[in-house]
């Protein structure tokens, strides 16, 4: 983990975060509606 990220990877791991994100938003949409 020591080496400095590429851009690309970044924008990945961001990309990444923001479906988690918009995962768990919408699993707690589904719990509330219950």
């Amino acid at each position: 983990m020591g080496r400095p990220l590429s851009a690309e990877s970044a924008r990945e791991i961001v990309d990444n975060l923001g479906e988690f994100f918009r995962v768990l938003a919408e699993w707690e949409r589904i719990d509330r509606a219950k």
